[in-house]
């Protein structure tokens, strides 16, 4: 197949577009960074620079191709409404008038579950589950428009699908665990809360899976929403006390109440939005939120219509993810 990944230069476009070179398929690669991209090449994707807000390079990218994989997006818990809605609303846009006037096959597109939260505990939530009056933030509700833009060109005669895999991690990622890991390492870190919180991942190799599954499947209805996840319910501040015991760090003893964090939290957002609005707070209330609640996805319906089944638990890609960082320090 001849294959479009955007957001190649990211963890998830990255892994995707490896493996599908791997599998023999033709892929190109699209995202800003020259260096990842340059390192892309030499893993035999072809690697064509070009920003999502590029509406004519995109639709260019799209031509000829069977399969288009949208993953790339501004992933991020703080910004200003502009920019996610350019590289989150409008990106999307472009890339589904792109396959549109390609006529590309299927379209696979990476929202995200973010959109279930709501500040209260949900466990096996599947994807019809009533969503929150409001997303809990910017990249929320921009991501939320995005699956909107999807479904309009799905009523154009576009064949996508949508997929909500939860908390990607594995090799390669410089946002969840990595990011966890320097704020511990800074002394910032506390523990918030109970440590009760249950939550779900992804394995890199499973969300592979999962997004080519999602584009080879036959009868896969056109609109279809899917979450992914290992399939596992798991304690966050137990991975977190094993992640840092493992790498040799200490494990912050300050603790704070949940209700504490967040009226900080809302401290911090008011002035940042108020006076430094490109600027991440230390604090947001919905990092306070994942720390401290418990959320986990349904995934019966990729189990039964795509025959998803996540091969590496959530612990053994846990161990590997450890073996990664330790072999690269």
């Amino acid at each position: 197949m001849r294959v479009l990944v955007t957001g190649a230069t990211g963890f998830l476009g990255g892994a995707l577009a490896r493996h599908l070179s791997v599998l023999g398929h033709e892929v190109t690669g699209t995202g800003r960074s020259m260096e990842r991209g340059a390192a892309l090449s030499s893993d035999g994707v072809l690697f064509e620079p070009c920003g999502l807000d590029n509406r004519d390079g995109i639709a260019r990218l799209c031509e000829g191709k069977d399969w288009v994989f949208h993953c790339g997006a501004k992933s991020s818990v703080w910004g200003t409404r502009a920019d996610f809605w350019e590289a989150n609303v409008q990106g999307t846009r472009n890339v589904m008038e792109g396959c549109l006037d390609a006529g590309v096959k299927r379209v696979v597109h990476i929202s995200t579950p973010a959109v279930y939260f709501g500040f209260k505990d949900a466990l096996g939530v599947s994807e019809d589950a009533s969503l929150p009056l409001e997303p809990v933030n910017i990249y929320a509700a921009s991501k939320l428009e995005a699956e909107s833009v999807v479904s309009e060109a799905v009523s154009r005669g576009l064949h996508a699908v949508v997929l909500r895999p939860r908390a990607i991690f594995g090799a390669g990622d410089t946002a969840l665990f990595p990011r966890l890991l320097r704020n511990i390492e800074s002394g910032r870190f506390k523990i918030i809360g109970d440590e009760t919180a249950t939550l779900d991942f992804t394995y890199i190799d499973n969300c592979v899976e999962a997004c080519i599954l999602s584009a080879s499947v036959d009868n896969v209805t056109p609109g279809r929403v899917f979450n992914i996840t290992d399939g596992e319910e798991i304690k966050l501040w137990y991975v977190l006390r094993h992640v840092t015991e493992s790498l040799g760090l200490e494990f912050p003893t300050k603790r704070i109440s949940t209700k504490k964090a967040i009226f900080a939290a809302t401290v911090l957002e008011w002035f940042h939005r108020t006076f430094r609005p490109k600027v991440e707070p230390l604090l947001t209330r919905y990092s306070v939120g994942i720390l401290t609640g418990s959320l986990t996805l349904d995934i019966s319906r990729a189990r039964s219509e795509l025959g998803y089944q996540p091969k590496v638990s959530t612990m053994v890609g846990i161990e590997r993810f450890l073996s990664h960082l330790k072999a690269n320090q």
